[in-house]
């Protein structure tokens, strides 16, 4: 929700908050750039618990969500190795924003 305001409201929200007053212009971008990382990597983190627990739940129990039945029974393998890839890939984004995060 906070990063669909405005930064002024953002910002003033922050410096009520903080007991702080955020003046300089790369103190506000900072913080800014940084809860779009924060937000994208928390959004990361959801989405790849979704996809390894359809994995999870569909090789354990052969359980399916009723939208991807049609798909799996389809094509079971592809659709396997496909949410791997899923769930490598959004831990590799996840390892990119950490690494960008802590260099910052």
């Amino acid at each position: 929700m906070y990063l669909t305001r405005s930064s002024f409201v953002l910002c003033e929200t922050l410096n009520k908050a903080l007991n702080y007053s955020l003046k300089k212009t790369d103190e506000k971008q900072f913080i800014h750039v940084r809860l779009q990382l924060l937000d994208q990597q928390y959004c990361l983190e959801i989405d790849q618990q979704l996809w390894q627990s359809y994995l999870d739940i569909g090789l354990q129990q052969h359980l399916w969500p009723v939208s991807l039945f049609y798909f799996i029974f389809k094509s079971f393998f592809t659709f396997s190795l496909s949410l791997i890839l899923r769930i490598n890939f959004i831990r590799w984004q996840k390892q990119m924003i950490s690494i960008y995060v802590n260099n910052m």
